[in-house]
């Protein structure tokens, strides 16, 4: 079923939800590489490069350090696993973890019709972003199959930043836009407490995945350390949130799993992981606060939670 276009979602019965969804979260295609480090230049995969994934610290100018190249041409597909395992029908079936074969560093960089529903449910609607980098190739109409398995030019690096840009614009010109996205009124160009509390509710929603405590502190800071150079909070937030749609965490999705554990060939998703393969799948876009809500409390961890 391909999308033509960013804004078409695709209803589902129950029956054929049921069937078609597990056989697509069962499904890992797979490039090697990594992603979403702390530290600058994290290696890509084979054939590819990143320069500095979340650990580019804005310049004086304000623009932020973004993936030149993720992943890499190096592809595994065909190796996912299957939805579930034995017994995920019939008694037993509500225990059955989602498992499938591992393969290693799978990261998806989001389609263009992902990426601007992806901003416009995190954004609060519309935005004009202006060109992007094409998806390249397709299998059957589907670009996201093959998402895997190219690199980001320097050109389309600088139009994920002038997207970003475009849009943390168009968002803050609007004042009650900009404030129910913040959650909070930065009372200071060193309020920390305001900077802190919306990188870790909006970067959880633009990152489909909780933040970890190093990553708050650190776009805190940066948030701070911006505000401060231009004298102003509010645009010091608006760079924040630029620098995190630009970030990896973002623009890829990441599903490399638990790794196999007491003697399994097979591997486990996260929570997360899953939360975001049913909500790209059912909606192309990004999952809502209530699935994320879900995957923070692990209730996608196994067939059952995922039908429910």
């Amino acid at each position: 079923m391909p999308r033509r276009h960013a804004e078409r979602r695709i209803p589902f019965s129950g029956c054929a939800a049921s069937v078609l969804l597990m056989g697509a979260l069962g499904v890992l295609g797979a490039c090697q590489g990594t992603i979403g480090s702390d530290s600058p230049n994290t290696p890509g995969g084979s054939g590819g490069k990143s320069a500095a994934p979340d650990a580019g610290a804005p310049g004086t100018g304000g623009s932020s350090g973004t993936t030149e190249s993720t992943g890499g041409s190096g592809v595994s597909t065909g190796t996912g696993g299957r939805g579930g395992s034995t017994g995920a029908t019939g008694s037993g079936g509500s225990t059955v973890p989602v498992v499938f074969a591992p393969a290693p560093g799978a990261i998806r960089r989001l389609t263009r019709a992902a990426y601007l529903n992806s901003l416009r449910d995190l954004l609060g609607g519309r935005v004009t972003v202006g060109d992007l980098e094409p998806d390249g190739f397709s299998v059957g109409g589907f670009a996201s199959v093959t998402a895997a398995t190219g690199a980001i030019s320097n050109s389309g690096v600088q139009q994920y930043q002038t997207a970003a840009d475009l849009a943390t614009t168009q968002v803050f010109a609007d004042t009650a836009r900009r404030d129910k996205l913040l959650g909070c009124k930065p009372q200071s160009t060193a309020d920390t407490t305001c900077f802190q509390s919306f990188v870790k509710t909006f970067g959880r929603l633009a990152w489909r995945q909780p933040l970890t405590a190093a990553q708050v502190t650190r776009y805190a800071q940066l948030i701070s350390t911006l505000a401060t150079s231009s004298g102003d909070a509010y645009e010091g937030m608006r760079l924040g949130m630029s620098t995190l749609i630009q970030s990896p965490n973002f623009l890829y999705r990441v599903e490399q799993g638990a790794p196999p554990a007491n003697g399994s060939k097979f591997g486990q998703y996260t929570s997360s992981e899953v939360a975001s393969r049913l909500s790209y799948f059912l909606t192309n876009s990004t999952p809502d606060p209530m699935l994320l809500d879900l995957a923070d409390s692990d209730g996608l961890r196994t067939v059952d939670g995922i039908q429910k």
